[in-house]
């Protein structure tokens, strides 16, 4: 059965019995439409991607920059409704159709209990910690490069050694 967006029909490729029992968490969005704006605090909702894919991105350094996409079936938005933080990034549609469940945040246990769903969640959160637990590992890595190099720019230069030698250069515990 088609659903209506601005009057049109859409035909959306979900199951009818699912489709009947979320209706009421359905939306749809086209092409370019934001589906989360970076910063809002507004929206206490997760979301489940059904159909089609969309595009994460943040703004760095005073730009827009895409951080990757995602595609159906997975969640997304989770971490702001669990932390009742503000979004942390910009969510646009970036297929035709894009589908999506909106779960306000109290029916998050509700998602829990579908044994289905609620593992897809759980293994999506684990996969975000995983990711910045390795970026952690990269900043170290990064910060220990760069006071490697201030040493030897210290050892081999009077002036760095002027320059830096008010800023003692501590281990990061």
């Amino acid at each position: 059965m088609p659903i209506l967006k601005n009057r049109e029909p859409v035909d959306l490729d979900i199951p009818e019995d699912e489709l009947q029992q979320f209706r009421r968490y359905l939306r749809v969005y086209r092409r370019n439409e934001v589906i989360i704006r970076e910063g809002d605090l507004s929206d206490v909702c997760t979301f489940l991607l059904r159909q089609g894919e969309i595009q994460i991105s943040k703004q760095m350094g005073g730009n827009q920059q895409v951080l990757g996409k995602i595609s159906a079936v997975n969640f997304f938005g989770e971490m702001a409704v669990v932390l009742n933080k503000a979004r942390t990034a910009t969510v646009v549609a970036a297929d035709r159709i894009v589908a999506v469940y909106a779960f306000p945040n109290l029916s998050i246990s509700a998602l829990l209990a579908n044994p289905k769903w609620g593992m897809m969640l759980v293994r999506r959160m684990a996969d975000s910690m995983n990711d910045l637990h390795a970026k952690c590992e990269q900043l170290h890595l990064e910060i220990d490069r760069l006071r490697a190099e201030v040493y030897t720019l210290r050892a081999k230069s009077p002036a760095v050694k002027a320059l830096t030698k008010t800023e003692p250069l501590l281990p990061i515990q």
